[in-house]
């Protein structure tokens, strides 16, 4: 918003502003729920992709509609979610190769 209010008016920033929030609310959140419920679909394909679709929208609208400590919670369990998966995706490329142990040793060449 700095960068517009020094080449322009304060409030063509404004208008900047809300233009972005606005376009992330119609345009980049339902494309997301709609990635989201494909990608959930391929895991069971039984179940209708618009399902998923209601039921991710019901999280967000839920999380909204939380609060503040709401959202905080809600953004400290998905940051533990992610700090696991990095943690799981750091570990796949091991398991080729488990240590040799008494009773499993190492394959000789």
């Amino acid at each position: 918003m700095r960068l517009v209010v020094r080449g322009g008016d304060v409030w063509n920033a404004s208008a900047n502003s809300w233009n972005s929030y606005a376009l992330q609310w119609i345009v980049v959140l339902p494309l997301e729920i709609i990635a989201g419920a494909l990608t959930v679909g391929y895991w069971n394909s039984s179940i209708h992709p618009s399902i998923f679709v209601t039921v991710f929208l019901l999280i967000i609208v839920a999380i909204n509609l939380a609060g503040i400590r709401g959202y905080g919670e809600a953004e400290f369990l998905f940051a533990i979610i992610k700090v696991i998966a990095v943690v799981g995706f750091m570990q796949v490329p091991l398991a080729p190769f488990p240590p040799a142990t008494p009773f499993h040793p190492l394959p000789s060449g």
